[in-house]
């Protein structure tokens, strides 16, 4: 991780879980995976605040453990730098649950993501959020309920286990990773044709398995279809209904017979002729479609960096890119021809997008010697160096780093009052116990942070 990364996930750590907590995140980050007593060492020998961080860490699922064969099979801990700079998409994730599965689910999901694992009754959010993938289960028992069945008579404790759902619930974080790679995809779609097929996108990928290096995954137009179906037909939201249209209604009520992923067919044929990264499986009775994840991502990184470069240098830096990307290396001459700009232009351009490391230049040598003015220099587009490049995004992580420390700031000011504020009998008599002077405070603080929390969402 990156200076800036480093920096904003002890804010992120600290302004959730407190001081020591944000020491123990950065004692692991810096140093690795280490041991109880490597972490006790590193906080000047307490204790019981390093295991008393590291158990709220593993219960909100930041920090994993296991053994170590270089340690002599000792436990080790680590923690998982990407889900805390995953804490960022959270409120994105919240408002998303709330608009698909209702205001109940993204309760549910908004007291797991405060609590860590969480004991939930069995209801339909719940249930809603563990089938869309929101929620994972976690079996394990603590050990002091496992003492308190062993005392239960054997009748007893068999109406204990039927009566209620001993398991845990806690955050998915690949689901949560990857709905944030489909909502990309998604709006792609969307940018590209229109809604309707964005929305019959958003199906597909639901309900594709997730790719890894190299891997496609295969959908039928069936299966798509059930999906969308089984998304008309949800009773908390109704986000999920392309096929709601005239067309669609009059050829229902003219074929009520017909198979229905006829209705399907023609969002995923706009869709397979637009996109590189999704096309039909030649070959097969019942029509198949495949997912290349790896030219999803790579168009990801593509659309990234043209609006990127759009935003910081104009549309004609982004149109060099696209060159780049559909010729391959070129020279800045016929650059020029191709994207009908003026040399002195182009070579600008190029050299701006140089030093951010977006584009390369390629020395190829005609002569032995490697003598410069008998070299050819190539421009290209490395999209994985540019991947990188943009997915750190420095400037970005330093300015909510920046934010996050003005809000630590401004409650570290007002500190004695927000205790004060927050005390019960306070809280009870508000408005005899606290000033005007003090209430305006309050409520200018209040406002203050929420202005910085929405600056750091946006």
């Amino acid at each position: 991780m990156s200076t800036v990364e480093r920096r904003l996930v002890g804010l992120l750590i600290g302004e959730a879980f407190g001081e020591v907590c944000r020491r123990v995140a950065l004692l692991l980050l810096s140093r690795g995976p280490c041991t109880l007593p490597m972490v006790v060492l590193g906080l000047n020998g307490s204790g019981r605040m390093a295991r008393e961080a590291l158990v709220i860490l593993i219960h909100h699922g930041l920090v994993t453990w296991g053994e170590s064969a270089a340690l002599g099979a000792a436990v080790v801990y680590r923690l998982e730098g990407e889900r805390v700079l995953l804490r960022l998409l959270l409120p994105m994730a919240i408002a998303q649950v709330e608009a698909e599965l209702g205001a109940e689910a993204g309760t549910i999901l908004l007291a797991v993501v405060k609590g860590g694992l969480l004991k939930l009754p069995p209801t339909a959010a719940r249930e809603a959020l563990s089938r869309a993938g929101w929620l994972r289960a976690d079996a394990s028992t603590s050990q002091d309920e496992e003492e308190e069945e062993t005392v239960e008579p054997a009748g007893k404790r068999r109406r204990l286990e039927t009566a209620k759902d001993p398991s845990w619930w806690g955050l998915n974080w690949d689901h949560l990773k990857r709905s944030f790679l489909h909502r990309q995809l998604v709006q792609q779609v969307e940018r590209r044709l229109n809604g309707q097929v964005g929305l019959v996108m958003a199906a597909a990928l639901r309900i594709a398995t997730p790719g890894h290096e190299g891997d496609c995954s295969q959908v039928g137009t069936q299966a798509i279809q059930l999906e969308v179906s089984r998304g008309e037909d949800n009773e908390v939201g109704n986000r999920h209904a392309p096929l709601a249209s005239p067309v669609a209604a009059s050829r229902a009520k003219r074929h009520p017979n017909h198979h229905s992923a006829v209705f399907v067919s023609p969002y995923l044929e706009a869709a397979g002729n637009a996109l590189e990264w999704f096309a039909p499986v030649p070959g097969h009775a019942q029509q198949l479609w495949a997912l290349d994840w790896n030219r999803a991502a790579r168009r990801l990184h593509l659309d990234a960096a043209l609006h990127y470069a759009a935003g910081r240098w104009g549309a004609q830096s982004a149109r060099l890119l696209r060159i780049l990307e559909e010729r391959g290396p070129l020279d800045d001459k016929t650059m020029a021809s191709h994207a009908l700009l003026l040399g002195t232009e182009v070579r600008t351009r190029l050299y701006a997008m140089l030093r951010e490391g977006l584009v390369h230049l390629i020395e190829v040598p005609r002569s032995a010697d490697h003598a410069a003015s008998r070299s050819l220099h190539l421009w290209s587009l490395p999209l994985p160096a540019t991947r990188l490049r943009l997915a750190r995004r420095e400037w970005l992580l330093q300015a909510i780093a920046n934010l996050l420390e003005r809000a630590q700031l401004e409650r570290t000011r007002q500190a004695v009052l927000v205790a004060k504020a927050e005390r019960t009998d306070v809280a009870a008599a508000r408005d005899t116990l606290l000033t005007e002077a003090e209430q305006r405070q309050l409520l200018s603080l209040r406002r203050t942070l929420w202005r910085l929390h929405f600056q750091t969402m946006a």
